[in-house]
Parts: structure tokens; C-alpha cells; sequence
């Protein structure tokens, strides 16, 4: 096969008892096998990966990439992406499944609606429990101008649900240099890259397809993981300002940026910096301030519009750390 429909790009490491349920779950895809192809990155496992991927080989068009080092999921997809040859692109974490129709109604949506990428709903899973966790966007099945679903600025939007498996990009993004992640993020991949997605993309769309399920609370995923992986957010939202201020037509979005920004920097205070060694302790304090020096004034005020006083309480000692340095 040689111009497959999909390339579903599916990083993994160590996750050989999650694995195979999410490649069963492509193996039982009703727009049927032929239809896309698989590309497995082996990111430096040390489990039963191999034995997991060898029994779905016949049964998928299955490639696989095997690091004998561990480079990264942002790496990782990368790798993907440079093989790709799907006239679209999916991607699956080895922890996470799509339901049976998931990839049909994907091909069906972004080719009928003739946008660049699209974006669904999904469901977290924890346990046996199942909840839906919906876009911030009510408008569905339409084509849309990605810039302007950034703002408003006090309110969740696209840009605040960043994640990279729920939904299908085209082949014109990856073209474009659009679908290709930062390799020094470890964390916090998926902010950059959905924020690139909406400052650069031209059309996209919200479908109805909430077929993809999530697992949430592993003990092997990265957000669980208490090291300086953790204090990536902070490159990470280095380089979305840096897109903006590169384009000053999209000064507007400035203080939405900014805002997202403290708000994870909140996030890390109330929930992470406890659990964080001294070392990295110091290092977030230290580093969190400097971006923020990137905007002036004005545009840290408008990005407070209604905080609320107990997180501006918490982000205080980043915020007058920050303007010592102006």
C-alpha cells in the first residue's frame, strides 16, 4: 500500500500490557485495515514490546521504528511523522484506544468539510470509570478560522485543549512544517504545538466523534512523573511567545498566552512543587518569572483580568520575582 488513507503514529515505551489493546482497537477499525497504516516508535523499551508488536504485524500494516535508547515522545513522533505516508495523520498513545469507528468518521469529516485539521471530543477513562470531556467549542461540522477560536481571554478555548491523539491532521500541515514537535519538550509538547495549529494553520473544525478513550492517573505517565520533565511548560510557553511576538498582527492573543501561562504556573505551585526536590524547587522559582518579562506591563494586567485572589496569592512570589527583573 502505497498512499494509505491514515498514518496512525503511535509512540510507546514500556506500556507492552497497555499495547496491545490499543493496536487491537486499529485492528477493528470499520474503515478497514488496508485502508491506513501504522507506525509503532519503540522508544527504548525494555519490556515485551517486541513480542506484542511481532503478534499484530500480520494483521496491521504495521512499521516499526526501535530507538535502543529512549529519545522522547516528542522525538518519537517525529520519527513518525518522517515516514508518514498517509494523506492524513492520526495519532495514538499506547496507553489510550479508539473506538471502532473512529478513523472512518475522521476521513469522512476533514474530507467533507475540506478543513486542515480537526478536533473531537474524548473520554477520560479511570478505572472503569468513564466521563466525557467535551471541546470548548460548541460549533460542530463546520469550517472554521482557527485564529479566531484563541481568545477570549477569560474562558477555556481550543488552545487550552492541546491534546494530540483526538484528532486528524492533514497532510498539507505536515507539508507545512506544522505537525512537527519541539524535540526538547518532554512535557508540555502538546501546548506549542496546538497553539503553532491555530496561529498558522487556515481552517479547522470541531466534529462530533468523541471516540477516543484516554487513560488518566497511570502511574507511567509523564504527568505522574516528578522530575524536571515537569519544568518543561516553562520552554514550552517560551517558544508559544516567541510565535507571537515573531507576528505582531497577533498582538491580541498576547495576554491570552500569558494568561495560560500563569495559570499552569499555578497548576505546578498548588499540585507539583512539593513533590519536587529542592534543586528543581529553586530552579521553577527561578525560571517561571523570566518569560513573563517577555510582555510589557499592560499586557500582565490584562491577562489578570478576574484570576481570582487566591491564585494570584499563590503566583505572587513568580509575579514580583518578575518585575524586580523588568
Amino acid at each position: 500500500m502505497t498512499d494509505p488513507l491514515v498514518t496512525v503514529i503511535v509512540p510507546q515505551r514500556n506500556a507492552g500490557n497497555l499495547l496491545g489493546m490499543a493496536l487491537h482497537s486499529l485492528e477493528i477499525q470499520t474503515i478497514g485495515t488496508d485502508a491506513f497504516e501504522v507506525v509503532v516508535i519503540n522508544d527504548g523499551s525494555t519490556d515485551w514490546t517486541p513480542e506484542i508488536v511481532a503478534e499484530f504485524s500480520e494483521r496491521l500494516n504495521l512499521t516499526v521504528i526501535d530507538n535502543a535508547e529512549p529519545r522522547g515522545v516528542s522525538t518519537a513522533r517525529n520519527q513518525g511523522l518522517d515516514i508518514a505516508g498517509g494523506e492524513h495523520i492520526a495519532f495514538l498513545d499506547s496507553d489510550d484506544w479508539f473506538g471502532p469507528d473512529r478513523l472512518r468518521t475522521l476521513v469522512d469529516e476533514i474530507t467533507r468539510l475540506d478543513v486542515e485539521f480537526i478536533r473531537t471530543d474524548y473520554v477520560r477513562v479511570r478505572g472503569f470509570q468513564r466521563l466525557l470531556s467535551a471541546a470548548p467549542l460548541r460549533r460542530r461540522c463546520e469550517a472554521l478560522d482557527p485564529r479566531d477560536f484563541i481568545n477570549p481571554l477569560t474562558v477555556p478555548t481550543m488552545v487550552d485543549y492541546p491534546q494530540v491523539w483526538n484528532g486528524l491532521y492533514s497532510r498539507a500541515m505536515k507539508e507545512k512544517g506544522l505537525l512537527h514537535m519541539r524535540p526538547d519538550l518532554r512535557t508540555c509538547e502538546d501546548r506549542a504545538w496546538t497553539w503553532h495549529h491555530h496561529i498558522a494553520a487556515e481552517s479547522f473544525a470541531v466534529v462530533d466523534c468523541p471516540d477516543v478513550f484516554h487513560r488518566r492517573d497511570l502511574e507511567s505517565s509523564l504527568v505522574s512523573v516528578i522530575d524536571d520533565r515537569q519544568l518543561d511548560f516553562i520552554p514550552a510557553f517560551t517558544h508559544i511567545f516567541q510565535l507571537l511576538i515573531e507576528h505582531p498582527e497577533l498582538e491580541e492573543f498576547y495576554p491570552k498566552a500569558l494568561r495560560s501561562y500563569l495559570a499552569l504556573v499555578n497548576n505546578h505551585i498548588e499540585k507539583r512543587v512539593a513533590k519536587l526536590p529542592d534543586v528543581l524547587r529553586t530552579k521553577m522559582f527561578e525560571d517561571a518569572p523570566v518569560p513573563i518579562g517577555m510582555f510589557g506591563e499592560e499586557v500582565l494586567d490584562r491577562a489578570l483580568l478576574r484570576f481570582g485572589r487566591d491564585r494570584l496569592d499563590t503566583i505572587s512570589p513568580i509575579l514580583e520575582s518578575a518585575k524586580a527583573d523588568r
